[in-house]
């Protein structure tokens, strides 16, 4: 489901421009908006720490997919998260 219909208070103007070929794979379930591409799965949380889960976690993520392995990459910086997911793709 897109994250709209799965998170509808998450911002649209909080949402970062999602790179090409991630698909929209959030749930409800989870603790916000969520994007999957191969191997990799992509955490875009709520700019406002206060409507984060935990809100002293980074608003971005990268995990691998499977498993329980730890964040490829965790940061405020949506910038960092990106170089993370070209320097992981190659």
């Amino acid at each position: 489901m897109p994250y709209q219909t799965e998170f509808p208070d998450f911002p649209a103007s909080d949402m970062p421009a999602i790179p090409a070929g991630w698909q929209d794979v959030s749930f409800r379930n989870d603790a916000c908006p969520s994007f999957s591409k191969g191997v990799f799965l992509l955490y875009v949380n709520y700019a406002d720490p206060a409507k984060r889960e935990f809100p002293e976690t980074p608003r971005f993520s990268v995990h691998y997919f499977e498993g329980s392995h730890p964040a490829i990459c965790e940061s405020d910086n949506w910038q960092e998260i990106l170089d993370a997911i070209i320097d992981a793709e190659i």
